[in-house]
């Protein structure tokens, strides 16, 4: 034979390779097989790849048909490749210089295609015919009809034209067997901004990352995270290819409930082996919120002046502004403000956290109320929450206590009301001890007046 076939040392592999092998005219056609095993590959007698090889002139192309099969049972695919090594003539007389005749390889064009399909190629920058071109992955019981082309640069001098017998058609076959995985990873990214758990409304950001770990393309792949709606489709990823997606939530109340929020995302793929199954994989990410702590609060305060600037007196109007709020981070609901005072009761369908709404109450002082010189008005609350464990939420009451008095009928208990203690007034406002202490002095001098002029004294 001209040209030798050998098979590389690092070959593990069992294939049949059939090979159609013939120059331009399509000529002789040749078998080539690996059993696997010590025996290895198996040549057809005569067997020559590009037998013209030493005939390639500058600007010229010779082309080589070649049929592949894969018969091997221990390999669900296998990748072949083919390239050119010089070989050691063994004589001094003969010796050419390996290391020329390599350069000299990696300047050619070696190309294989599959009909007018171009499958592979390697140019002068990608190492020529002295790199390994791969020319089929074929899994078990497939054929191909390829074509070979290798092309010679018009500037490459005609050094190595009629060169016999100097070169080794080396074929390297990959074994491997269809290894389909999908993985996905969620991870939340950032803290919360109280540095420990996240509040209500807050946006948590997660990050999630779906790889092919596998060997053999993936198709068609769904990515699915219910809490935050995403929903994408990846048409293909290739072995060792990986997406990233990036999705924020908001925290509700009902995590606030849960006390905690589990977020899990689904991706499937379908391998594009038809022989593997569809690939389906799971992952969550577990983020601990604030507790849930409802509030109901009350505020009462008088919005109305006594007609004196200084206590209510009998059958004058009180006017109360009363503020129901929200202050936990629950929805209330059905809630509930009462003035028994005033008889008004109020409902609330709901009221959201921070919420608030303000009523007005109106109470006419009672002369009673007047007499006892004060009038005391306590508004309570209740209200519910979706939340098992604070089903019934009470506000505070607010006790409010407006001074009062008894109106123009002598002295009274109204005024103003310091630490507890009232200090009585009459119905002009003046103290009764200032005015016996007045009228008695007064009464005093009138007397000694008279004194003195009944008795001729001036």
């Amino acid at each position: 034979m001209k040209t030798m076939f050998r098979s590389g040392a690092a070959l593990a592999l069992c294939v049949v390779l059939l090979l159609a092998l013939c120059p331009a005219a399509f000529a002789q056609e040749i078998s080539v097989g690996y059993a696997g095993g010590t025996e290895k590959f198996r040549f057809s007698q005569d067997a020559q790849l590009f037998p013209d090889f030493d005939t390639l002139a500058p600007g010229g192309t010779l082309t080589q048909s070649l049929k592949l099969e894969n018969t091997c049972p221990d390999a669900d695919y296998v990748r072949i490749y083919l390239r050119a090594e010089p070989r050691n003539p063994g004589s001094d007389t003969a010796k050419e210089s390996i290391d020329s005749l390599g350069e000299y390889l990696k300047k050619l064009t070696f190309t294989v295609k599959q009909g007018d399909k171009t499958l592979a190629q390697n140019t002068p920058e990608k190492g020529g015919a002295g790199e390994n071109l791969l020319l089929a992955t074929l899994k078990k019981g497939e054929k191909a009809d390829l074509t070979l082309e290798i092309s010679r640069p018009e500037t490459l001098g005609a050094n190595y034209v009629h060169r016999d017998g100097l070169l080794d058609w080396v074929f390297v076959a990959e074994e491997r067997n269809s290894n389909a995985s999908l993985s996905l990873t969620k991870e939340v990214e950032g803290t919360p901004k109280n540095g420990k758990t996240y509040a209500l409304a807050e946006e948590i950001t997660y990050r999630l990352v779906v790889k092919n770990q596998g060997n053999v393309v993936l198709k068609n792949i769904k990515v699915q995270d219910k809490l935050t709606g995403l929903n994408e489709t990846i048409a293909v990823l290739n072995p060792g290819e990986s997406k990233t997606f990036t999705v924020k939530y908001k925290v509700t109340e009902k995590d606030l409930i849960a006390g905690s929020i589990v977020n899990t995302a689904e991706a499937s793929a379908t391998p594009e082996d038809p022989d593997l199954a569809e690939q389906k994989i799971t992952a969550k990410a577990t983020v601990t919120p604030q507790k849930a702590e409802p509030k109901l609060s009350l505020a009462k305060v008088v919005t109305s002046k006594p007609a004196n600037n200084s206590y209510y007196t009998a059958g004058e109007t009180i006017t109360y502004e009363i503020t129901v709020k929200n202050e936990g981070n629950l929805t209330l609901k059905n809630v509930k403000i009462s003035d028994p005072l005033t008889g008004d009761n109020w409902t609330l369908t709901a009221l959201a956290p921070g919420a608030s709404q303000k009523y007005t109450a109106k109470h006419k002082v009672t002369q009673a109320e007047a007499s006892a010189g004060s009038v005391v008005n306590t508004v309570s609350g209740t209200a519910a929450t979706d939340d098992t464990a604070h089903a019934k939420v009470d506000a505070a009451q607010v006790r409010v206590q407006t001074p009062a008095g008894a109106g123009r009928s002598g002295i009274t208990n109204g005024g103003t009301t310091n630490g507890g203690t009232t200090n009585p007034k009459t119905a002009d406002g003046h103290s009764p001890l200032l005015w016996l202490a007045v009228g008695g002095a007064a009464l005093a001098a009138l007397a000694g007046l008279t004194r003195r002029r009944f008795l001729g004294l001036k």
